[in-house]
């Protein structure tokens, strides 16, 4: 089983976790990141989105080095979901106008653009199917969609006032509630509760799989939703 990243704004970490546990392995300061908000893996490297400014960050491996950035030419801000699919697509959710953008890899070329409705937070990627959190009011929700598209083809509600965050592990939602700070990972995609931990940082909101190739081969079944659990 691989580890777990999350990233917390009350320190401005990036932490890495064993495997689905509260077990802490490392972390690092989240350099020119004021507000970490989101994080995800592109099979060498941590990649974390910015609460307050524009910014998406690469770190050189899982340290506090930055290697590249982009800012967006979204008019908004808050990174507050993203997600590494392949070398070619890179989705991150910007919360503060409610899109999703598909961009070529990790630079600012957008591929394309999806609206959604209001208080989007978190993405991923299934394989095949995008996944949201959305926090408005007494609905706090995890979608799916058609592919990369507006369509929901399933949705549930999460048990957090606040659903910051969400990854996939090949078989099942793992999701971060940002009210409650416990990770849960559900029964596939439904409402079951497989199981849960609370996380030892106050203010997480960012979760994903640290996933690491050892061939070309590998790292395209990541982007393929096919997930190889190597360590």
């Amino acid at each position: 089983m691989p580890d777990l990243l999350t990233v917390e704004s009350t320190n401005n970490r990036a932490h890495k976790w064993e495997g689905f546990s509260d077990t802490p392995l490392d972390s690092f300061a989240t350099t020119g990141v004021i507000i970490p908000r989101s994080i995800t893996w592109d099979g060498a490297n941590a990649i974390v989105g910015n609460l307050i400014f524009k910014q998406v960050k690469q770190y050189t491996g899982f340290t506090d080095t930055v290697l590249a950035s982009f800012t967006s030419t979204e008019s908004g801000n808050n990174a507050s979901g993203c997600k590494w699919v392949s070398d070619s697509q890179f989705f991150v959710s910007w919360a503060s106008v409610n899109d999703v953008y598909d961009y070529d890899g990790f630079t600012d070329s957008i591929n394309s653009t999806l609206s959604y409705a209001a208080s989007l937070q978190g993405c991923s990627w299934d394989g095949t199917d995008l996944m949201t959190t959305r926090s408005a009011g007494a609905v706090d929700i995890i979608e799916r969609f058609d592919g990369f598209s507006t369509s929901i083809n399933n949705s549930f509600r999460s048990p957090d006032a606040n659903p910051a965050s969400l990854a996939w592990d090949g078989t099942n939602v793992i999701h971060i509630g940002g009210a409650s700070d416990l990770v849960i990972k559900f029964d596939g995609f439904t409402d079951c509760i497989e199981s849960t931990h609370s996380t030892i940082t106050v203010g997480t909101t960012g979760i994903a799989w640290q996933i690491i190739p050892s061939t070309g081969a590998l790292r395209g079944m990541i982007g393929s939703g096919i997930i190889p659990f190597v360590r």
